[in-house]
């Protein structure tokens, strides 16, 4: 099992890849709620931090259907699924 820890790092890597390889700037980030307590959590969250470094619009969607340490990302200005284009390769 992944760590919590290690699935935010995962999703802030992806997000450093979609800023370089997309022009979409407006994403939902889907997580079960227990990631999203890690992105989510102190004064300025992983996320507002992630977002704000990036320049991107990141929403932060709960969903307990998302196994633990999986994330899906969907391209709001596509609709679309766009989780696999900027996983890791490893």
């Amino acid at each position: 099992m992944v760590s919590k820890e290690t699935t935010a790092t995962k999703i802030e890597r992806w997000f450093n890849r979609a800023k370089v390889g997309s022009k979409c700037r407006n994403y939902r980030l889907i997580v079960h709620p227990d990631e999203a307590r890690i992105l989510e959590e102190g004064k300025t969250s992983r996320m507002r931090k992630l977002s704000k470094q990036l320049k991107l619009n990141i929403e932060l969607a709960k969903d307990p259907e998302v196994a633990s340490g999986e994330f899906k990302v969907l391209d709001l200005d596509r609709n679309m699924d766009v989780t696999e284009m900027f996983k890791s390769r490893k």
